[in-house]
């Protein structure tokens, strides 16, 4: 196996990894805020920028692979850390899901649903 080949098969793996790093991101969020009647968590939601930005980079310089397969985890990766960072930043701004301090400094608002 040559080094390219090593090399585009790790770039495949850490898409993949990161994609499920994302989807389960998304899902934590969605369980926290379906579980709880409150709207302030300890840490920040902002915090999940951590794995979506990089994720995409990382999407982003997979797109111009010339693997099918690659091309298409690249895309969805890009579609997935864009929704993650649109979603944290919208439960933050509506209320949703705010940092405790960040919540207190607001005047405690109610969660709108």
């Amino acid at each position: 196996m040559t080094r390219s080949t090593r090399l585009r098969r790790l770039h495949l793996l850490a898409i993949a990894a990161v994609l499920v790093l994302e989807a389960g991101i998304v899902a934590a969020l969605f369980v926290r805020i379906a579980g709880s009647s409150v709207n302030h968590i300890g840490a920040s939601p902002y915090l999940a920028l951590m794995v979506a930005l990089p994720g995409l980079v990382m999407g982003l310089a997979g797109l111009r692979a010339p693997h099918r397969l690659r091309r298409g985890l690249s895309w969805g990766l890009v579609g997935l850390s864009l929704a993650v960072a649109g979603a944290v930043v919208a439960l933050d701004q509506f209320n949703i899901l705010v940092e405790y301090e960040t919540w207190l400094r607001r005047g405690m608002p109610d969660r709108s649903f």
